[in-house]
Parts: C-alpha cells; structure tokens; sequence
C-alpha cells in the first residue's frame, strides 16, 4: 500500500474542521496510513507539496481543496507520485469530473486503488510555464476567475463567478 500525504486547503471554499475530522475517521477506518499537512496560505501549500513531491516515490499526494488548490498543486507534481483528489472546494468541477462528489467517494477510490490516467496540459508563453488538468481559460473568461472577490465566493459560493 502507498503511504499516502493529504495537503488540505483550510482556506478552501467547503473547507471546516469537521470535513478535516470526517476525512482522518474515514482514513482510520479504512486503515489507511496518512499524513495531513495543512498549510496556512497558497505559498506554503504549494511548497509542501513541491517538498513532497522531491522526498516521495510512487505515494499518493491527496490534495484537499478545490479546482484553485489542485491547479496550484499541479504545478508542483511530476510523474513519481500518485495524485488523489479530495473535494473542499467550491465547485470541485474536477473531482465532479472524476465522479467524486464526497470525501467518502474519494477516500473509497484511495482505498481500492482506482486510478485514471489524464493528460496535463501546459501553456507556456516563453517567461512563464503553467500546467492545467481540466482546461485552461484566456480573456475574459479568465479575468473572471482571477479577480473574484474571495470573501464573497466563500459567502455565496459560484454566484460569485457570475
């Protein structure tokens, strides 16, 4: 069995202590060995997954958060770890994607060991590389997403987008 890392977004938009305690009983049950690492801003999470990353071979890296958090934790990864994804966020359209609508869901999946191969994509545009799993947004389209208002989006959840 993998040893398994959990990077949990405890800024993330479904992010609360219970979720953190439901996920380490779920995780128990399951006797499943796991270490939960929960960073306190989006630069020290990526750093811990980076670390990760360089200090582990064919381990699961779960990352708990949202479509913002795995975008931030991809860029850290590389092929040696097995990415897990645990829905805290706001949308989780990703873990949607995968059919993982709960933390029940996804730790069943780490459990059995079900993984899916994707592609990552990467735009690089010559001074910056960015990798991206789901899709990659430009104009308009992008402005949206990066200039909405955090404290409203963990208010209102996705009417924040429109």
């Amino acid at each position: 069995m993998h040893n398994i890392h959990v990077v949990v977004n405890s800024f993330a938009g479904k992010y609360t202590s219970d979720k953190i305690a439901e996920l380490e009983a779920r995780l128990r049950t399951q006797r499943l060995s796991s270490n939960i690492y929960a960073p306190d801003s989006k630069d020290r999470l990526t750093e811990c997954v980076e670390k990760l990353n360089a200090d582990h071979n064919d381990d699961i890296i779960a990352i708990a958060g949202g479509d913002g958090t795995l975008n931030a934790a991809i860029q850290k990864l590389n092929n040696k770890n097995i990415l897990a994804v645990i829905p805290f966020g706001t949308v989780n359209l990703i873990a949607m994607e995968l059919g993982i609508n709960s933390i029940q869901e996804a730790v069943q999946r780490i459990t059995r060991g079900s993984n899916r191969y994707f592609s990552v994509g990467c735009a690089d545009s010559g001074s910056h590389t960015n990798y991206f799993i789901s899709m990659f947004g430009a104009g308009f389209d992008a402005d949206v997403v990066y200039n909405v208002d955090i404290d409203f989006k963990k208010k209102h959840g996705t009417l924040a987008y429109i």
